[in-house]
């Protein structure tokens, strides 16, 4: 899997829970790190590519 970056049509950063991370990790932490567990919200958000009309 490669892992391109936000200026590359990847992600620069997934905020996600923390379990769901662990395990994409399991799989993918020779090229991904998680660099910070803390929480920094209480209530859940969502993000998507915005559609130019």
């Amino acid at each position: 899997m490669g892992f391109t970056g936000g200026k590359h049509g990847g992600a620069d950063a997934i905020v996600d829970e923390v379990p769901y991370i662990k395990m994409f990790l399991s799989k993918y932490s020779d090229v991904c790190a998680m660099v910070s567990s803390q929480p920094i919200t209480f209530y859940f958000g969502f993000v998507r590519r915005r559609v130019e009309i």
